[in-house]
């Protein structure tokens, strides 16, 4: 608990003329905002404004709480109030102010704006500032500052700590004034409180009087106040092995950091003392409870703080996509977070599957990209970190929903790139899906829409929110048909950038507003949910893309600010959908703003994804007799197939080759040609598909013919089991049973190929094995590559597996290794692996070598089996 706060009043002095008086000590921990105004003389309630900082009731600077701001950009909090005599005459203004951090100006004024306010430090002066002098105080220091506030004179005079029992010189002329500021200027009028800041710090014990004694209390003497904590929350699950514990800051001068696991006794020394209010820790273990406390401290004493708890996860927390999520692409690569495993053993299977005994990959980013995904099909995946200690962990299961699979249509897409600079009205549609026997027409009121410089490509609309008279809103349409318009669901996009705002501007595909979305109100740049439940802010001239989907089943509109993806988080949420009537609308009411780049299309992708603008092979076609001669333009390095149909209501994507005419290289000229005998259909379209070639295989073996030329390194003196090339036959037992290669093959690389048909050793390897299987690839000039395997083992736990990249040109010394761990070691099925070539590697001649070191405390294993192994680079 804090001391008792000890304040001095001014003798002789009364504290009747107190007339606004603002503790915070009754309000609920936590925002301000919408909170009612508790103090002497409040009226109203609490209301943040601005677009950015937060103003949250936390540890005071007097009694318990005070007014906690965290704050880089200019946020405003205010609350109504009446002041008798505001306006005229002569009143008195102070509270207690202790700074966090500075980053720009921070002000208290009963007035609209900072050129009445005080306490205004600013550029880069800790201090009050008195238009261009700073009077320098300190970070995370408590000060009283003062302020006399005189209408009659049209001045603001200051003071920090002024002596409460001596009333200040008043009068600059007197050779003993002793203020730290003085302005021409007095407070404005309007009888508000208001706090702004660019910086972040604590507020508390705001007083307005009629006399000075009325606020000039003396600074509390007063030791701080155990702070909140704001990160973990208290309890929180899944908190990360690598984390930074935040709490609210309180005026305190320095924090002791205590972190102990649940069960262990309290540190007898803080794990560390900073002044700032947050602490990063690392290595924390998995799965466990921690407790951690902060003390705090300043010139008065120490302040014990409250324990607080969180729960550590398994050291990973998915990215993408979040679990859940639903039309993931089969492009995407899954992500996650971690803390500091040395490779990932990634499992993914369907929803109602099996888990796999063994994993889908091994690698060593924290990414893994998903391949032959089935389309609208339920996904299970999890993640395996394993740790140089040997200890790994294994994290929760996340799910997620794979996308259709069927590709995207743009029904409509509007660059304004085919019109005419000036004036857009009166200009036929040149967009596709838009008539172009229609022209852009007034709706209502005139207004400017001008083809000027554009948001992609060269142009776009800039449209002037305002008509000529400056007193009502435009309108503009052009008509335009979507084949099923008011039933089932269509996605809409454009790019906007908003000049400035004074009412609100959006994007329709159907006649009012009611179904618009991108909708800026006011003096909010935000998209606007109607009923408001909260705006979601962009800042003006910035470009953005907003996308919106439309279902009219479901009667809703969803709404998105630069999406990546369908499961991002939406910005907002209408239950009202678009109307039906398949119109372009795009309207302004007093806002002023850049549309460009207008989609509507039948799925997400369509009408955000990067068009393809690329010129696709130009084909002619001539008969000669009775064949068929194509020709087409070509280029170095890609490859094409000749495409047939006899159906132009499906893509040519997905026709099929005709007649094995596949894989064709670029002639190197710029023109390809090909000859075919003419078909017997009566009627075929034709199309040529171009594709960059597949992979490189920089090695590549099944070893069925040879050994591969893999070579083995006995590192045991002899006294181990080394590698073999041949037929396996092994089985310990138990259940590991491998008596082929993958997929039936004959034959593998293993530690020991087993004789147990013929009653010999089952397979087993000695105890005191290390054994090493090394394949020379180049590297140099490659900038990306992948190793991909298939690998079946029974492992002793006590062993040490890893693939090894060694560099040739420096000793073979290792410059790269991923262990290979065997999660169930009861069984041994062949799994296929892929894992990403170590960026270490590139450039250089390496060995990849599989080393498996025997701990020694069992020999009924059977080993590592290797087979279809293939180095390949894009």
């Amino acid at each position: 608990m804090a001391a008792a706060a000890v304040v001095t009043f001014a003798p002789g002095f009364s504290q009747g003329g107190i007339l606004f008086r603002e503790e915070f000590d009754s309000y609920v921990q936590g925002s301000i905002d919408g909170q009612l105004g508790m103090g002497l003389g409040t009226t109203g309630a609490w209301e943040v404004t601005g677009n950015g900082g937060t103003f949250t009731v936390g540890p005071g600077l007097s009694g318990q709480e005070g007014l906690v701001i965290s704050s880089n950009v200019s946020s405003n909090a205010y609350v109504a109030h009446t002041v008798p005599g505001w306006g005229t005459g002569q009143l008195w203004f102070s509270y207690l102010y202790n700074e966090a951090t500075y980053g720009g100006h921070f002000y208290v004024s009963g007035g609209e704006n900072y050129a009445g306010a005080f306490g205004h430090p600013w550029t880069t002066t800790w201090g009050i500032n008195n238009e261009g002098e700073g009077v320098g105080y300190a970070p995370k220091q408590t000060y009283r500052v003062v302020a006399l506030l005189d209408w009659d004179a049209g001045t603001t005079t200051m003071w920090v700590d002024p002596d409460p029992s001596t009333a200040p010189v008043t009068d600059p002329a007197d050779a003993s004034f002793d203020a730290v500021a003085h302005k021409e200027e007095a407070q404005s009028t309007t009888g508000r409180l208001r706090i702004a800041s660019r910086c972040s710090g604590v507020i508390d014990d705001i007083i307005i009087g009629t006399e000075y004694a009325d606020v000039a209390l003396a600074v509390p003497e007063v030791l701080p106040v155990a702070p909140f904590a704001v990160y973990p929350t208290e309890g929180e699950i899944g908190i990360l092995l690598d984390e930074t514990l935040i709490w609210t800051f309180n005026g305190a001068t320095t924090f002791d950091v205590f972190l102990w696991k649940d069960g262990e006794s309290v540190p007898e020394s803080p794990n560390f003392t900073t002044g700032l209010a947050s602490y990063s820790f690392s290595d924390l273990e998995p799965r466990t409870l921690y407790n951690w406390r902060i003390d705090s401290t300043n010139e008065q004493g120490t302040t014990t703080g409250s324990v607080f708890t969180f729960v550590t996860g398994d050291g990973v927390s998915a990215i993408l996509p979040p679990t859940g999520a639903s039309n993931v692409p089969s492009d995407l690569a899954l992500s996650w977070t971690s803390s500091g495993a040395v490779s990932y053993d990634v499992y993914l299977w369907e929803e109602g599957e099996e888990k796999p005994a063994t994993p889908t990959a091994t690698v060593m980013e924290e990414s893994y990209p998903l391949e032959s995904l089935e389309p609208s099909t339920n996904y299970v995946w999890e993640v395996v970190s394993n740790y140089s200690s040997g200890s790994p962990t294994t994290s929760v299961q996340f799910t997620f929903t794979s996308d259709s699979g069927v590709p995207g249509e743009l029904l409509l897409h509007e660059e304004f790139e085919d019109y005419a600079p000036g004036d857009l009205i009166g200009q036929f549609a040149s967009g596709v899906g838009l008539d172009p026997s229609q022209v852009w027409a007034y709706q209502a009121v005139e207004g400017t829409f001008v083809v000027g410089e554009g948001l992609s490509g060269n142009q776009g609309v800039i449209v002037t929110g305002y008509d000529a008279d400056n007193t009502d809103s435009v309108d503009a349409k052009v008509g335009h048909t979507v084949e099923g318009w008011g039933t089932g669901v269509f996605y809409m996009s454009y790019l906007y950038n908003q000049i400035s705002a004074r009412g609100h501007a959006y994007l329709s595909g159907g006649g009012s507003f009611n179904g618009a979305f991108g909708h800026g109100w006011q003096s909010f740049f935000a998209i606007d949910n109607v009923t408001n439940p909260g705006n979601v802010p962009y800042a003006a001239e910035q470009t953005f893309r907003l996308v919106a989907k439309i279902d009219f089943d479901a009667g809703t509109t969803t709404m998105w600010v630069d999406p990546e993806y369908e499961f991002d988080d939406p910005a907002a949420f209408k239950t009202d959908a678009q109307l039906a009537n398949p119109i372009l609308i795009i309207r302004s009411a007093g806002t002023d703003f850049i549309v460009d780049d207008v989609r509507i299309g039948t799925n997400f992708a369509s009408v955000i994804a990067e068009l393809d603008t690329s010129v696709g092979p130009d084909l002619s076609m001539v008969r000669n007799d009775g064949n068929l001669e194509f020709t087409w333009t070509s280029e170095d390095g890609m490859i094409y197939d000749l495409v047939s149909s006899s159906d132009l209501t499906t893509a040519p994507s997905t026709w099929p080759v005709y007649e094995d005419n596949s894989e064709i290289p670029a002639d190197g000229d710029g023109f390809n040609e090909l000859v075919i005998p003419l078909p017997s259909d009566a009627e075929m379209f034709f199309a040529v598909k171009a594709y960059m070639p597949p992979p490189t295989a920089l090695f590549s073996s099944d070893f069925e013919s040879d050994n591969g030329g893999l070579v083995a390194v006995d590192y045991s003196g002899g006294s181990g089991t080394g590698w073999a090339w041949g037929g396996p036959d092994s089985n310990n037992g138990y259940g590991s049973v491998v008596d082929s290669g993958n997929d039936g093959s004959s034959n593998v690389w293993a530690l020991n190929l087993g004789t147990f048909s013929g009653a010999g050793d089952r397979g087993f390897y000695n105890t005191d094995t290390d054994a090493g299987l090394q394949i020379a690839v180049d590297l140099t000039g490659v900038a990306e590559a992948t190793l991909s395997f298939s690998q079946a083992l029974d492992l002793d736990g006590s062993d040490t597996v890893a693939i090894n990249f060694l560099d040739v040109n420096d000793s073979n010394n290792v410059v790269a290794s991923i262990p290979i761990t065997d999660p169930d070691p009861n069984a041994s099925p062949w799994e296929p692996r892929m894992v990403a070539v170590p960026s270490e590697t590139l450039g250089k001649n390496i060995l990849i070598e599989w080393r498996v070191i025997s701990g020694g405390l069992s020999s009924e294993f059977i080993g590592l089996y290797l087979d279809d192994i293939s180095v390949t680079t894009p």
